[in-house]
């Protein structure tokens, strides 16, 4: 939102997740503005508010809410922060992946919708990966 010659958000967001929203070419919503500067601010951790924001993806979908953008914004920078981000913060987020996996996948078809899929769909691979089934667990024992 624009005000005063500032930009204000209602949610917190890393400046990345800001610019991308300001960039045509990856948002087509995006018309020129101004040349009003962004200054950086403190780079945030990926903690609960974030992963509470993301979770509301699913009800954007539902609800063709053009926010879902930003929160696509925010898992593409999750992804990024993977390795930082505690396990239930992980769990949480995977959830929701395979949710946005199972019903959305083949809703839109635009650059940033393109990429978030893409996205989650190798990050749940690269888990299941990490995790071998149940079976395949009884399998393991046995050999030992």
């Amino acid at each position: 939102m624009l005000d005063n010659k500032c930009l204000k958000t209602f949610h917190t967001k890393e400046l990345s997740d800001i610019m991308n929203n300001l960039d045509p070419k990856v948002h087509g919503k995006v018309m020129m503005l101004t040349d009003q500067k962004i200054s950086k601010g403190v780079t945030m951790a990926v903690g609960e508010h974030c992963v509470r924001c993301y979770e509301y993806i699913i009800d954007y979908f539902e609800d063709d809410d053009s926010t879902d953008e930003l929160e696509m914004f925010s898992r593409l920078r999750f992804e990024e922060e993977w390795d930082t981000i505690p396990e239930a913060f992980k769990q949480r987020i995977l959830a929701v992946d395979k949710i946005v996996l199972q019903r959305y996948a083949d809703w839109f078809d635009y650059n940033v919708f393109n990429s978030y899929i893409k996205c989650i769909k190798q990050r749940q691979e690269l888990e299941a990966a990490k995790t071998p089934d149940t079976s395949q667990k009884h399998i393991l024992k046995g050999v030992q």
